[in-house]
């Protein structure tokens, strides 16, 4: 009898290991087959560049994609959702849906419309069908405002086709005083670093407006090099040197670690035309206005 009953447990312990065994590599095989969470990739809402800032003309509506890798029937979910200023929230399924089942990249993205000034936080959510989730974000501030000559050759500045503004605030009404580095004409290739070095500010009488040239570091490495010169306003045009960088432009305000923010006083994008015609003109009177 004592003989059967160890016979029996090892027979269960036997079962047990098997049924362990068993188990392990079905659960190591279904970790295995679930697909990698996928990689997403912001489409800039224009004409914003780099997701953090777009220009307001009027109606303040704002298209947000992104494009991600899916294999087929591996999504069940993608929610998109956008929070902003005033409380402002929307969220819901993305447009597109009937995409999901593709393989391949895959775009998708809502259309928000009447959007304050502000900044705003757009997140998309997916879920896939073995219950594995992912989501990712990214941020972009709407702006308005005014960019004025006011003598000697009074003209206003188009938003939107002459200007678009910085992640700034504030309002100017002073002098302009270019920066030193200013290449006019430019040269074929593109050679200024106009604003990069405090150098650049050497002499910039505080409470001005600076004038910047593109080109050589990042456009907040500029601004703040002009703030702490004491200007009140930045104007920065496009460099000129190739059809790209003829236009007005929109940008974002990056510091020398990368690191994006807002400025402390209004900062617009212009055309170099615009740029060489207030260069040429020495010290207009400008009004900047960034809400």
């Amino acid at each position: 009898m004592r003989h059967f009953v160890h016979a029996v447990q090892r027979l269960l312990l036997a079962t047990v290991a098997v049924a362990v065994l068993v188990g392990f590599v079905t659960g190591f095989a279904s970790a295995a087959a679930k697909p990698n969470n996928p990689a997403f990739t912001f489409i800039d809402p224009s004409p914003g560049d780099g997701g953090t800032f777009i220009a307001s003309a009027g109606g303040n509506s704002v298209t947000y994609a992104f494009t991600y890798n899916r294999t087929p029937k591996q999504t069940q979910s993608v929610i998109c959702t956008l929070s902003g200023p005033d409380n402002y929230s929307s969220s819901g399924n993305c447009a597109n849906l009937a995409a999901f089942g593709l393989s391949g990249s895959q775009s998708t993205g809502n259309t928000y419309s009447n959007l304050a000034n502000g900044h705003y936080t757009f997140t998309v959510s997916l879920t896939l069908t073995d219950h594995g989730s992912t989501a990712a974000t990214q941020q972009f501030a709407i702006r308005s405002g005014d960019f004025e000559e006011l003598a000697p050759i009074p003209h206003l500045y188009v938003l939107g086709s002459d200007w678009f503004p910085a992640d700034s605030s504030g309002s100017t009404t002073a002098l302009l005083q270019p920066a030193g580095g200013i290449i006019i004409p430019p040269t074929p290739d593109p050679s200024s670093t106009s604003g990069c070095s405090a150098a650049d500010f050497t002499g910039f009488v505080p409470g001005r407006i600076a004038l910047i040239q593109r080109g050589g570091c990042f456009f907040g490495v500029k601004v703040l090099n002009a703030e702490a010169a004491g200007a009140s306003g930045v104007v920065i045009f496009n460099e000129g040197n190739n059809p790209a960088r003829m236009p007005a432009f929109s940008g974002i305000l990056l510091d020398a670690n990368g690191n994006l923010f807002t400025a402390t006083v209004p900062v617009v994008f212009t055309s170099f035309a615009n740029g060489q015609n207030l260069f040429n003109q020495g010290s207009p009177v400008l009004h900047l206005n960034i809400q």
